[in-house]
């Protein structure tokens, strides 16, 4: 928790999700099974790996969203790099909708 509110603070997040390994492990898994044609079985053991790999994520994405639904982060002006290595200035990041919001009360 304490890591992925750090991420969160920094403004982070979506690069968090893009490098981290197991995201890009479970994409792969998640793609390779919703593949039509023959059934490609996983190496052996790969399952349990697997499963706590979808646990860390769904725990990280409810921090994630908990984070946001409290402490939302205003849109933020920032600076990305072109090819050319020019900056490219006022380019905007929109923040998301929290899962909170769109969730129903009870």
């Amino acid at each position: 928790m304490a890591g992925c509110t750090i991420i969160y603070l920094l403004g982070q997040q979506l690069h968090f999700e893009l490098f981290d390994f197991s995201y890009q492990v479970l994409i792969i898994s998640e793609a390779d099974t919703a593949a039509p044609g023959p059934s490609n079985k996983s190496p052996q053991g790969w399952e349990g790996l697997l499963e706590a790999m979808k646990k860390a994520r769904r725990l990280n994405n409810h921090v994630f969203s908990m984070l946001k639904a409290r402490y939302p982060l205003d849109d933020k002006q920032a600076c990305a790099i072109k090819q050319s290595g020019g900056p490219l200035h006022r380019i905007k990041f929109e923040n998301r909708v929290s899962a909170f919001e769109i969730l129903p009360q009870k």
